[in-house]
């Protein structure tokens, strides 16, 4: 850990990398030193590493995500990997990362595959706008026709709704272009690194109502909510507004 915390310095691994993997080690309720505190590096075997997870799984009552689990043997094998490095081990043992559970990401139904009256996105969309106009609040912060638009331009673009991706787009990221007609955004640092999106011919209303919103707007701007320059802070309040939203549609519980 003392190394790394130094090499993030140096530029050669994240600080975020760094600070995570501290917390793996030194985590009190389910962190590597809670458990393998005073063994012998020397001794430490496949069946040392299920049981690690099989005692992760009675820190608490409801089980931790399979990421949770895969990142802590993840760390684990960074260790064991040193340890063979200063010689100390011959051979990192196996760490089999554990059962995973699918766990698909929630959806709105929608029409032609479900018919109109089950269509679920539509819903979303008609509360967003019945919101909006009857000026709803959440914690003081207004749901205005952003909100709409917002959810617009993600099923269009197929961004993800994340400070790094949507809420980072700029004007000067959007380049409208022809034949077809559509937008070409510039995903600087998204999820994946950078990238380049083609997106749906609807995503150029929705565009440029952003624009007449803040007629002002400069290639410098943020796309949406560009008055919180901390775009976490974008992200954090809008999900509060949508929460709300799902709440009002009846649409807080999936399958």
């Amino acid at each position: 850990i003392t190394q790394q915390c130094q090499d993030a310095k140096e530029g050669l691994c994240s600080q975020s990398l760094a600070r995570t993997d501290k917390n793996l080690v030194y985590s009190p309720k389910a962190g590597l030193l809670a458990y393998f505190k005073g063994k012998d590096i020397r001794q430490i075997r496949t069946k040392d590493v299920k049981a690690y997870q099989q005692w992760m799984k009675q820190q608490r009552d409801t089980p931790y995500a399979f990421n949770t689990y895969s990142t802590r043997i993840a760390c684990l094998r960074k260790i064991l990997k040193l340890a063979m490095d200063d010689e100390v081990i011959e051979t990192v043992p196996a760490t089999p990362r554990p059962e995973r559970k699918d766990s698909p990401r929630g959806f709105f139904r929608f029409y032609p595959l479900v018919n109109k009256e089950h269509d679920e996105y539509d819903v979303v969309l008609k509360t967003a706008k019945a919101m909006a106009a009857e000026g709803v609040k959440v914690r003081w912060v207004p749901v205005t026709d952003e909100l709409y638009d917002l959810i617009l331009f993600l099923s269009h673009t197929f961004l993800r709704p994340t400070y790094s991706e949507v809420y980072a787009l700029k004007h000067r990221d959007v380049t409208l272009a022809d034949d077809p007609k559509r937008l070409i955004l510039r995903i600087r640092k998204g999820k994946t690194g950078f990238r380049q999106v083609n997106t749906l011919e609807a995503a150029v209303s929705v565009y440029q109502r952003c624009q007449q919103r803040y007629p002002n707007w400069t290639p410098d701007d943020y796309v949406f909510y560009h008055h919180y320059a901390n775009r976490q802070t974008a992200q954090n309040r809008v999900s509060r507004l949508f929460k709300e939203l799902l709440i009002r549609a009846g649409l807080t519980v999936g399958e």
